[in-house]
């Protein structure tokens, strides 16, 4: 099934994501041969896969680090080791939704990228006219029952990720 991508000019995410990758390596975080990117057929296959074109700002990640980054979020299962790799993160999602009990339903355009041990996952959803969404995330040890919108983009929530990681990394 081919998927067919919007050919826009260049976003401002895919702008700020190379930046984001440029930053990394400036400040000593990461070294340039530890950004691991996808090849555009394997970014086309996992939208086989999933049916749906990626938003670009997801896109322009998988390509700059989508299989690794160095100890970049260590602990946490934030990149894609294979194109399978998403069902299982929706699946695991699902389930711990159901071992809490939740009522809530992962809506089926819901694109799980992020999971940190189990206990909590990050989305967003799949939608041909959002080049940056919205990212929705949920934690067994949060209050209520639907999950919250953790960023307004995925370039947002990065970027917000990537500050965690510095204060934890300047603590140690």
């Amino acid at each position: 099934m081919a998927i067919k991508v919007k050919t826009k000019n260049i976003t401002m995410a895919q702008h700020s994501i190379r930046e984001i990758a440029d930053f990394l390596v400036q400040t000593k975080l990461l070294e340039l041969d530890q950004l691991l990117g996808y090849t555009e057929a394997e970014i086309n296959h996992l939208e086989g896969l999933v049916g749906s074109p990626l938003p670009l700002s997801f896109r322009q990640f998988l390509k700059i680090m989508g299989h690794g980054a160095g100890n970049l979020f260590e602990g946490e299962d934030f990149f894609f080791l294979s194109p399978h790799w998403y069902s299982t993160l929706r699946d695991n999602a699902v389930a711990l939704l159901a071992e809490n009990g939740n009522p809530f339903t992962l809506p089926e355009n819901a694109f799980v990228f992020t999971s940190h041990q189990g206990w909590m996952f990050a989305y967003f959803l799949l939608d041909p006219d959002e080049d940056d969404p919205p990212v929705y995330s949920y934690g067994e040890t949060d209050e209520g029952e639907v999950p919250v919108r953790d960023a307004d983009t995925f370039t947002q929530y990065l970027k917000s990720r990537i500050d965690l990681e510095m204060e934890q990394h300047r603590d140690r």
